[in-house]
């Protein structure tokens, strides 16, 4: 999101600070990429397992 250059200086930090914010959050339709990091699910009864993916694209987990 990119917002109007107000002169106000106040608002210039403002809308800094919402397209700031804006930038972190998450977008529908767009891919997340999580890289080398783990994706931790927790069961309900509260065990912990990571995704993992082979290079066949074979989905698993493992006890985290």
């Amino acid at each position: 999101m990119k917002l109007p250059a107000p002169k106000d200086q106040f608002l210039r930090e403002t809308f800094r600070i919402l397209e700031s914010e804006d930038l972190r959050n998450y977008k529908t339709n767009k891919d997340i990429e999580v890289g080398a990091n783990r994706i931790i699910l927790t069961s309900p009864n509260g065990t912990r397992y990571a995704l993992a993916v082979s290079n066949a694209g074979v989905l698993s987990t493992v006890a985290a």
